[in-house]
């Protein structure tokens, strides 16, 4: 693969990553205000929500980035 296709590919994946984090987060923190306005604390699970949402885009991102380092051993 030449360095051109290579560093197109990683910021490719390194852009997904970015729309990967803010639909999960806003997404998130929106089902917590939905399950908060049923419960009646919309605040407290809409944090919570948020909170969920960026632990597990963090998650993410540290998979994404483990395999985006891997590719350059291959």
């Amino acid at each position: 693969m030449s360095q051109f296709k290579k560093s197109l590919f990683i910021f490719g994946k390194l852009t997904g990553m970015g729309w990967f984090v803010v639909a999960l987060v806003i997404a998130s923190a929106f089902i917590g205000k939905l399950i908060g306005d049923k419960v009646g604390f919309p605040v407290i699970f809409t944090f919570l929500g948020t909170l969920v949402g960026a632990t597990i885009a963090g998650l993410g991102i540290k998979i994404a980035i483990r395999n985006v380092r891997n590719m350059d051993k291959k």
